[in-house]
C-alpha cells in the first residue's frame, strides 16, 4: 500500500508558531510562523515529500536552503535557519515573509494585466537577481511566473531554488556537493533536462547544458507573457507582437529570445530607456531649432507676411510634435496652455514697417519654449517641483530685462522694441498659470 502524502502539521516546528498556510507543492508546504520570544514573522519552508526517492529529495531540500542561505540579494528570498524538526524528523528552513501589497502570497502567475512601467520594473529586478547569482556561480534553471513573488513595494522577488546549478566549483565544495553534482539527480544513468514547460530554452530542450544565456531566455518568456498576454515560442513574431509597446522593448526581447545563445543579451530596460528619451528630445530639439531658423530669415524677407505664414505652419508642426513628447514624457500641462497669447493684444499695430502684431507673440513663443524647456522637463520628471521652476522662470524674466544678449547666449538682434515685452509677458503668464492663477 502507498504511503500517504497527507501532512499532519503541528501548532508548532522548533521556535516557530504557525499563523498560517501560504501554498503547498509537490515536495514543501510554506507557512506564516511567528517567534513567540521576539514576535518577528517569517516564512517557513517544510519538507513534506513521502514517496521512494524521499532521501534524494531531503538532500536536495536541505542543499537549496543551505545554498539560499548563502545568497544576499534584494531579488531574492534569502535563509536564516535550516533544521530538522525533532518531532516529525522533517527538515526545514525559514526564510524572508514575501507578501503582496494586499497582505496575502501572491506570485506574478497571479497578476492579471499589468501595465508597462510595472512590467519593465519587474524585468530589472529580475534581471538583478540573476546577474548576481550568475556571478556567484550559481543558474537558477527554473525561472518562471510560478517562481517569483511579489513583495509588498511591488517589486518581484526570485525564490524557489530546487534545481538550481552549481557551476562555481567552490561553492559546490562548501555545499558538501560532489564536481558533478548538482541539486537533482539523474536517474538510471539517463541525463534529465531540468526546467519547466514553456520556459525551456531551444538548446536545452535538445539536451545542451543549461547556461546563463538559458535563465535569459526563460527570463523573455516570461515578460513576453506579462506584456503581451501570449506564450512565446520558436513560431512566434515577437518583434510583430511588440509593435504597440515601447520601443524599448524591440531591443530587449528579440535578444533575450534569440534561438541561438551566442546571439543572446540581457540589456538594461534603464538604460535603453533614457536612450531612447534623450533621442526624441534631441530630435524635437532640432525641429524647434530649424522653426527658429526660419522665423528669423522670415524677418528680413520681402515677403514678411509670407515668412510669418510659413512660420506659423512650421511651428505647427513643432507645436504637435512637441505635445505628444510632452504628453508622453513628462505628463505636464501642454506648453500650448502654459504660453498663451494674452485676448487683449491687437490682431494688427500700424507702424512704419505695417508689422502684424501677433507675429511678435508667436516669436516670442518660440523663445520662450527654447528658455523653458529643461524647467519644465525637469518639472514632468520629478526633478523639480512646479513651485521651484516658478522661481526659475522668474529669475529668468528679470535676466531678460537686464540683459536679453546674456539669457540667450549668443549676439542677440532684437525684432523690435515689442518683441522682448512680448516674450516678458508670456513668461510671466506661465509662471502664474504654474502656480495656478488665473490669467485673463
Amino acid at each position: 500500500m502507498a504511503e500517504s502524502t497527507e501532512t499532519v502539521v503541528p501548532q508548532k516546528i522548533g521556535k516557530w508558531r504557525i499563523v498560517r498556510s501560504l501554498g503547498k507543492g509537490g515536495m514543501a508546504e510554506v507557512y506564516e510562523v511567528e517567534d513567540e520570544k521576539l514576535g518577528s514573522r517569517y516564512a517557513l519552508k517544510l519538507f513534506t515529500y513521502d514517496r521512494a526517492e524521499r532521501e534524494m529529495a531531503r538532500t536536495r531540500f536541505f542543499s537549496e536552503g543551505r545554498l539560499l542561505a548563502k545568497l544576499d540579494h534584494p531579488r531574492l528570498v534569502r535563509v536564516y535557519e535550516v533544521e530538522e524538526d525533532a518531532a516529525t524528523g522533517r527538515p526545514y528552513f525559514v526564510m524572508d515573509l514575501v507578501l503582496s501589497p494586499d497582505g496575502g502570497p501572491r506570485t506574478l502567475a497571479e497578476v492579471e494585466t499589468p501595465d508597462e512601467d510595472q512590467v519593465a520594473m519587474w524585468y530589472e529586478d529580475l534581471r538583478g537577481g540573476l546577474d548576481y547569482i550568475h556571478g556567484k556561480g550559481i543558474l537558477h534553471r527554473d525561472l518562471k511566473l510560478q517562481n517569483v513573488l511579489l513583495g509588498s513595494d511591488g517589486h518581484a522577488v526570485l525564490s524557489d531554488f530546487g534545481v538550481a546549478k552549481i557551476f562555481d566549483p567552490s561553492l559546490r565544495v562548501d555545499l558538501g556537493l560532489s564536481a558533478e553534482q548538482t541539486l537533482i539527480a539523474a536517474k538510471g544513468g539517463q541525463k534529465t533536462v531540468m526546467g519547466s514547460v514553456g520556459y525551456l530554452a531551444p538548446e536545452v530542450e535538445m539536451g545542451v547544458a543549461a547556461s546563463k544565456e538559458s535563465d535569459w531566455y526563460a527570463l523573455g518568456v516570461l515578460i513576453f507573457r506579462l506584456l503581451t498576454g501570449v506564450w512565446c515560442d520558436a513560431r512566434t513574431d515577437v518583434v510583430g507582437d511588440l509593435e504597440s509597446y515601447s520601443p524599448t522593448w524591440l531591443k530587449i526581447l528579440p535578444k533575450l529570445l534569440h534561438l541561438n545563445p551566442a546571439g543572446r543579451e540581457c540589456p538594461s530596460w534603464t538604460e535603453l530607456e533614457r536612450a531612447r528619451r534623450e533621442e526624441e528630445a534631441y530630435r524635437v530639439e532640432q525641429l524647434y531649432l530649424e522653426a527658429r531658423d526660419k522665423l528669423r530669415r522670415a524677418k528680413t524677407s520681402k515677403k514678411w507676411l509670407i515668412g510669418v505664414i510659413a512660420a506659423g505652419l512650421v511651428m505647427a508642426l513643432v507645436g504637435t510634435v512637441w505635445f505628444t513628447v510632452w504628453q508622453h514624457l513628462f505628463r505636464l500641462p501642454t506648453f500650448d496652455e502654459l504660453c498663451v497669447i494674452p485676448a487683449d493684444v491687437p490682431a494688427v499695430v500700424s507702424d512704419d514697417d505695417d508689422v502684424a502684431s501677433r507675429a511678435f507673440y508667436r516669436l516670442a513663443q518660440t523663445d520662450a519654449w527654447f528658455l523653458t524647456r529643461d524647467i519644465l522637463g525637469d518639472v514632468g520628471a520629478g526633478r523639480k517641483t512646479r513651485a521651484s521652476a516658478v522661481v526659475d522662470i522668474r529669475r529668468l524674466i528679470q535676466r531678460l530685462r537686464q540683459d536679453e544678449e546674456e539669457v540667450f547666449g549668443q549676439e542677440y538682434e532684437c525684432l523690435s522694441d515689442e518683441h522682448p515685452e512680448a516674450l516678458i509677458r508670456l513668461l510671466s503668464g506661465m509662471a502664474d498659470r504654474l502656480e495656478g492663477k488665473e490669467v485673463p
